[in-house]
C-alpha cells in the first residue's frame, strides 16, 4: 500500500492567504513602516505643514496644548504644555490653582543629515529623532542610537466623537510602554 503524504494543517495551507489579507490591512495602519524618503527637500511646509496651528486636549483635570508655527527657513517650531486644573492635590500657582506639570519646546529642522525632530522637555535631556517617513498628514521619526529604537509618530485622523479631525502623537520603543495622545484643533483666537 503506498504511503500517503501527511496532510498539512489547515492553518499552514491558509497561511499565504492570511498573510496577504493581513498585509493589505497593514497598509492603512498609521504605524506601518514606510519606505525611506529622500531628505534633500528643505521645504518642510510641503511635508509637515499640516502640523501648523494649535491643538488641544482635556483628560480629566489635565489640559494639554500643542502649538506649531508655520514652517519657514527650514524650521518648524513647536511648544507643548500640560497643566493641572483646580482641585488637584498640590496644585498651586498664581492663576487660581492651575499648575504646569510638563512642558517641552520642539524644533523640527532640515539639516545636512535629513529632517530632525528635537525635543527639549522639562527637566529631561534633549531627544533627537530623524524623519524616516512622511505621507499626507502623517510623519514618523526614529532614534536608533539607544539599545532599543524609539519611534515618534504624528498623524491626523477623523475624530471619533462628532466629526472634525484630531492630531495624534504616538511614542513607542525605548523600553517604555507605547503612549498615544490625541488633540483636536483649537479654534483660532479672535481679536
Amino acid at each position: 500500500m503506498p504511503r500517503l503524504a501527511p496532510r498539512r494543517p489547515a492553518v499552514r495551507r491558509l497561511a499565504p492567504l492570511l498573510l496577504l489579507a493581513l498585509g493589505g490591512c497593514a497598509v492603512h495602519y498609521p504605524y506601518y513602516p514606510l519606505p525611506q524618503i529622500p531628505n534633500d527637500d528643505a521645504d518642510l511646509g510641503s511635508r509637515l505643514g499640516w502640523l501648523e496651528g494649535s491643538w488641544f486636549r482635556q483628560d480629566g483635570a489635565l489640559e494639554s496644548e500643542l502649538h506649531f508655527t508655520t514652517a519657514r527657513g527650514g524650521t518648524l517650531l513647536g511648544t507643548s504644555r500640560t497643566v493641572a486644573l483646580h482641585g488637584l492635590e498640590g496644585a498651586g500657582g498664581s492663576d487660581g490653582g492651575v499648575r504646569t506639570v510638563e512642558h517641552a519646546l520642539l524644533l523640527i529642522e532640515h539639516t545636512e543629515g535629513g529632517v530632525v525632530h528635537r525635543s527639549f522637555p522639562k527637566g529631561k535631556d534633549e531627544t533627537s529623532l530623524r524623519l524616516v517617513a512622511a505621507r499626507v498628514k502623517s510623519a514618523v521619526f526614529e532614534d536608533t542610537s539607544g539599545p532599543e529604537p524609539r519611534h515618534l509618530s504624528y498623524f491626523v485622523r477623523e475624530a471619533a466623537a462628532g466629526g472634525g479631525s484630531e492630531l495624534c502623537v504616538r511614542l513607542e520603543g525605548g523600553g517604555a510602554p507605547a503612549s498615544e495622545r490625541c488633540y483636536v484643533r483649537a479654534a483660532p483666537l479672535v481679536e
